[in-house]
C-alpha cells in the first residue's frame, strides 16, 4: 500500500517578481513584432497600457 504524499508550492516574493518580470518581457518583445517597432516604442507602450496597470495590481497576468 503505497501513501499519497501532497506537496505544497511555496512561491516567495522575489519569486513572484522574478515571474512578472519574465512576463512582462515577453509581452515587449511580443509588443516589438507585432507592430515592428524598437524595444523602447514596445516599452512606452506597455507601461502605458492599461494591462500594466492591471499586471501591477495582480488583477491579470
Amino acid at each position: 500500500m503505497s501513501k499519497t504524499h501532497r506537496y505544497q508550492t511555496v512561491v516567495t516574493e522575489e519569486s513572484k517578481t522574478a515571474i512578472r518580470a519574465s512576463k512582462i518581457a515577453n509581452i515587449i518583445l511580443n509588443i516589438c513584432e507585432l507592430y515592428k517597432v524598437s524595444i523602447q516604442t514596445a516599452t512606452d507602450i506597455y507601461y502605458t497600457s492599461t494591462t500594466s496597470d492591471m499586471i501591477e495590481k495582480g488583477i491579470s497576468d
